[in-house]
C-alpha cells in the first residue's frame, strides 16, 4: 500500500509539473509594441485628393493563458484637402481600435473589437468658415502570428459616419513582444 501511495503521488506531481512546463513553453506572455502602415479604401479612397496611407502604432498584452488585449492608434487615418474658386475643404480622420483575442499554442493570433474614428471637417467659402466634427463607430478584426517574440498582424477596420463617407482600413503591423 505504501509503494502504491508513493507511486500515485509521484505520477500526480509529475503530470502537474509537465502540464505547467508545457503551458509556459507554448504561451508567451508580455507586452507587444507594433508599428505599421495603414491604407484606407472604399468611399474614403474614391475622393480625388484623398491621402489614405498612414503609419499606425499598436500596443497589446498577451496573458499567460493566451488572451490578448490591445489597441491601435492611426493618427492620420484619412485626410483630404481640396480648393478651387474661393472654396476650400479640409477633412481629417484619426482612428483608435480596441481589441481582444486569443493566441493559440502554435502562435496564431485571432482578434476582434471596436473602432472609433474622430472626423474633423472645415469648409471655407469666400472667407466664411464652417466646421463639423463627428465620432464614427466601427469594428475591427485581425489575424497575426507570434514567432519567438516577433509579432506580425494584419487588421481590418470599418468606420461608418452619419454625414461623412464611410470606409474600411487595412493595417499591416510588425513588432516585438517583451
Amino acid at each position: 500500500m505504501k509503494n502504491t501511495l508513493i507511486a500515485l503521488v509521484f505520477i500526480t506531481t509529475s503530470a502537474a509539473v509537465s502540464a505547467e512546463n508545457l503551458k509556459s513553453d507554448n504561451y508567451k506572455d508580455g507586452f507587444s509594441v507594433l508599428g505599421g502602415y495603414s491604407v484606407a479604401s472604399g468611399d474614403l479612397a474614391d475622393l480625388p485628393y484623398a491621402e489614405t496611407g498612414s503609419f499606425a502604432l499598436g500596443l497589446d498584452y498577451t496573458f499567460r493563458e493566451g488572451f490578448i488585449v490591445g489597441t491601435v492608434f492611426t493618427p492620420d487615418y484619412f485626410s483630404n484637402e481640396v480648393g478651387a474658386y474661393g472654396v476650400a475643404i479640409s477633412e481629417e480622420i484619426a482612428a483608435v481600435d480596441v481589441y481582444g483575442g486569443y493566441e493559440f499554442d502554435n502562435g496564431l493570433r485571432l482578434t476582434g473589437g471596436v473602432s472609433m474614428g474622430l472626423y474633423d471637417g472645415v469648409a471655407n467659402v469666400g472667407g466664411i468658415t464652417g466646421a463639423y466634427s463627428e465620432t464614427m463607430p466601427g469594428f475591427n478584426v485581425g489575424v497575426g502570428y507570434n514567432y519567438k517574440h516577433l509579432v506580425a498582424d494584419i487588421r481590418f477596420a470599418s468606420l461608418a459616419g452619419d454625414y461623412v463617407l464611410s470606409g474600411t482600413n487595412t493595417t499591416l503591423m510588425v513588432g516585438y513582444q517583451f
